[in-house]
């Protein structure tokens, strides 16, 4: 063998070595990474664990709310349903009973007026 094949020889071996070097520290580092995000996800998750707990409670009173507040539109709903209806009802006998009345009243009022006041006159020119 030459000394140059020796030499190339010799640097495919530093080569190698030193690929394996540095793919034991890349392994190493890598379970070193793993490791800390392990971590940092075990603590995210127990510092997240309560809020979401706090969301979920939230979440539940926010749809007890929802579902309350929606009892309570149908409720105006129905009441205002029966408001309109009793209106109109009130309205119609109002129209039909109450005006017609109200207008004979007012005719009798008128006819007992005329009366007194013929009465008046009467008394007036005879007397």
């Amino acid at each position: 063998m030459t000394t140059t094949v020796l030499a190339l020889l010799g640097l495919i071996a530093v080569a190698s070595l030193t690929q394996a070097v540095f793919l034991i520290v890349l392994a190493v580092e890598s379970r070193r990474l793993a490791q800390r995000v392990d971590d940092f996800q075990s603590r995210i998750g127990g510092e997240l664990r309560p809020i979401l707990g706090e969301m979920t409670r939230a979440t539940e009173n926010l749809a007890a709310a929802s579902a309350a507040t929606l009892g309570q539109a149908r409720r105006v709903d129905v009441m205002m349903s029966d408001v309109t209806g009793r209106l109109s009802d009130t309205e119609g006998l109002f129209r039909n009973i109450i005006m017609p009345t109200a207008s004979r009243l007012m005719s009798l009022t008128a006819a007992v007026r005329a009366v007194r006041t013929g009465l008046a006159l009467y008394r007036r020119v005879r007397g």
